[in-house]
Formats: structure tokens, sequence, C-alpha cells
């Protein structure tokens, strides 16, 4: 009768065994595929974070040029109307740099061919 009993408590032991062992491996999967995923998100993550960047940069440009030619308007409505119209009238040609053609954009970058041509055509509708 202890034998009995002792076989039978041995093979409920293996079978808890064997069920425990199966959990074991079932959690490792899990786990690798979570590391796996957790990697796939990070990267995701560091990829948006770069697209981002990217945008931000490229609204930062349009907003700088939004604003000089904001600033260049501006500047226009001051000049004398007779400037205003060479301005209209003659080619004009900014500088890729930012720093001086911005403070006088009626004589920065104003081509002379284009400036004589806008006032041999001024002078020859005056006479």
């Amino acid at each position: 009768m202890r034998y009995t009993q002792l076989s039978s408590r041995v093979v409920k032991l293996s079978q808890e065994l064997k069920e425990e062992q199966e959990m074991n491996r079932c959690l490792r999967a899990n786990q690798v595929q979570l590391q796996s995923q957790l990697a796939d998100e990070e990267r995701k993550g560091k990829e948006t974070g770069e697209r981002k960047d990217e945008t931000i940069a490229e609204l930062q440009e349009q907003l700088r040029d939004v604003m000089f030619y904001l600033e260049t308007q501006q500047q226009i409505e001051h000049l004398p109307p007779e400037a205003r119209s060479e301005i209209q009238e003659g080619q004009i040609n900014i500088a890729a740099s930012g720093g001086g053609g911005a403070s006088d954009p009626a004589g920065a970058g104003t081509s002379s061919s284009s400036s004589s041509s806008a006032r041999g055509r001024r002078g020859r509708e005056t006479t």
C-alpha cells in the first residue's frame, strides 16, 4: 500500500514538474517576444523623432523665408514711389546670404543693366 501511494505521489510530482517546465518555456518565449517588440518600438520612436526634427527644421526655414519676405515688403513700402517703380520695372537679385541684402532692398542686388534700362524707359516716357 505504501508503494502505491509513493508511486502515485511520484507520478503527480512528475506531472507538476512537466507543467512548471512548460510554463517556464512559455514565459521565456514571451520574454523574447516582448524584448523584440520593445526594440521595434524604440526604433520606431527614434525614426519618428528624426522625422519630427526634419519637419521642424523645414518649418523653421520656411518661417525664416516668410519673415524675410515680410520685412522686405515693409521696407519697400517705405521707399519713395519712384524707387518702388524702379524696383517693379527692374530685376532684383537677392544674395543667398542672410547678411547685408535685407537692410537695403532698393539697392541690394539690383543689376545695373536692369536699373539703367528702367531709367532709360522712364527717361524715354517723360520726353
